[in-house]
């Protein structure tokens, strides 16, 4: 009976997952609506997602640590939260709020020099 609850509790271990998981919604702030599309990227890793179509995103298979992650979509303005706990066999959830921001660029002016039509 002890060597049989001892094969159980290691074959636990054994089978036990090493990554955690990151979850959460992307709403805009002003009028609380799901943003479709929004990328969501952990920094200094290679792991990042896209938001659905009701602002839901999942990350799996990070590894144990604290991370800083940012969302950020055209035309709004970028969030990053840090000090994200990502543990083994856990889910953290993140919500993130994005304000509207205008896309700005520089001017560009382009002269057109015609020639002269000779008909």
């Amino acid at each position: 009976m002890r060597i049989l609850a001892m094969i159980i509790v290691a074959a636990g271990l054994v089978l036990g997952g090493t990554t955690g998981k990151l979850t959460g919604t992307i709403k805009n702030k002003k009028e609380n609506t799901p943003l479709a599309g929004c990328n969501i990227v952990i920094l200094n890793t290679d792991l990042g997602t896209a938001s659905d179509p009701s602002g839901e995103f999942t990350i799996l298979n990070i590894s144990p640590g604290v991370y800083s992650v940012k969302a950020m979509m055209i035309g709004y303005q970028s969030v990053t939260v840090t000090q994200i706990p990502i543990s083994v066999d856990k889910t953290f959830r993140l919500n993130f709020s994005m304000d509207i921001q205008a896309v700005e660029g520089k001017e560009i002016i382009v002269v057109a020099d015609r020639g002269i039509i000779q008909f």
